[in-house]
């Protein structure tokens, strides 16, 4: 459950370490994601003028440990096309107020140029399995996001952690 404060764990630990982004594997680096925090957001995110998936996730969150995968591969099916970024709203917990991030995983994407504002941060319509994300990556790559379609991919509650 969420509390407006702050974050919720879903899943009992049992003591163990949790996995923080400063901890990404060697899949992850060479897959070109891109750990994103509040210390480097505006600079490497804002100010560029590449185009920008962002998925803020939670060590905790079983939905988004589940979807990492596809992550991976649709930065590895992108390459240097378009960044691919992980922002771990826990430890993120400014970044993630600032942009209202309720659910986890959620998705938002920046399209190329260098208008990029937090009011022009857009939410991801789509599914998530790895050809969705990289056919709409890929879409933004080209220019044609308005020809990618217009439909909403809708999830419930239980694709969804609670924050």
């Amino acid at each position: 459950t969420a509390h407006m404060h702050g974050f919720q764990k879903d899943v009992d630990t049992d003591g163990e370490d949790e996995k923080m982004p400063s901890d990404m594997t060697e899949e992850e680096v060479d897959s070109h994601l891109e750990e994103i925090d509040e210390s480097n957001f505006n600079e490497k995110v804002q100010h560029s003028k590449d185009i920008w998936m962002l998925k803020f996730s939670a060590p905790w969150c079983g939905h988004c440990t589940e979807m990492k995968p596809n992550w991976i591969s649709a930065a590895k099916e992108l390459g240097s096309k378009v960044r691919f970024g992980i922002i771990d709203a826990d430890a993120n917990r400014g970044l993630a107020k600032r942009f209202g991030i309720t659910m986890l995983p959620s998705l938002k994407f920046y399209e190329a140029g260098m208008e990029k504002t937090d009011y022009n941060l857009l939410d991801y319509p789509g599914g998530r399995s790895a050809s969705e994300l990289a056919d709409f990556a890929h879409s933004l790559y080209l220019g044609r996001r308005d020809k990618f379609g217009s439909f909403k991919h809708d999830f419930d509650e239980n694709d969804m952690c609670s924050v």
